[in-house]
């Protein structure tokens, strides 16, 4: 959900994003299958290889770059009543 979000938002690259919503998809079937076929857990952890090339490129960036911030928006000046 937060990787939608950084997608949805362009807070970062839609790249980066996109990488971190594939390689915890990847993290999901990779616990999935060691849950299920132990036999296969050493096959299953090279899904982490993703997620954590995501974790650090996320954080490089945002320790480099940071995030695009909203425009600021100004609100419309109040128009004078006549009451004093």
């Amino acid at each position: 959900m937060f990787c939608r979000l950084l997608y949805r938002s362009r807070y970062v690259p839609r790249v980066l994003a996109g990488l971190g919503i594939v390689s915890y998809v990847l993290i999901l079937v990779g616990t999935v299958v060691s849950l299920l076929l132990p036999q296969y857990s050493d096959l299953a952890m090279v899904g982490w290889a993703p997620g954590s090339v995501f974790e650090a490129g996320l954080g490089v960036w945002l320790l480099l770059k940071g995030i695009r911030p909203a425009p600021a928006t100004v609100p419309a000046p109040q128009a004078a009543t006549g009451i004093m």
